[in-house]
């Protein structure tokens, strides 16, 4: 029960709160501080998660389409595109019920804080 809280939620709580739900939305008009860090605990949450073409969302919108890794392997979407919310949600909703939606495994595993300090270590040579 979140109603008698006095507290942020953790990181952790924050994404279990976020896995519960059906899917998640991004759909930002205007850029505010804090609002990236919020769509990478959605994609954190690895749930359907529904973004917009809004501006700081575009390095997000090419997961839409498959992508290829450097090695060339196949990446399939991770993550829904579309300005309009209700044919977003609508889609994403038809993709559950078919059992084809796309979650962003791929996304919450390789951008990860984690991934990201392991990577920028291996280039630098000096981290763990």
């Amino acid at each position: 029960d979140l109603s008698n809280r006095t507290q942020w939620l953790s990181d952790e709580e924050e994404v279990a709160r976020l896995a519960a739900c059906t899917c998640n939305v991004a759909h930002y008009h205007s850029g505010y501080l804090g609002q990236s860090a919020a769509v990478m605990t959605m994609v954190a949450s690895r749930r359907p998660l529904l973004i917009n073409s809004a501006g700081l969302l575009r390095w997000l919108g090419r997961w839409a389409k498959e992508q290829r890794d450097f090695r060339g392997e196949v990446i399939p979407p991770q993550v829904y595109l579309d300005d309009d919310f209700e044919r977003g949600v609508d889609t994403i909703l038809s993709a559950i019920r078919e059992g084809k939606e796309h979650r962003p495994e791929w996304l919450a595993r390789e951008w990860a804080w984690s991934k990201r300090i392991e990577v920028l270590g291996a280039a630098l040579g000096t981290l763990g």
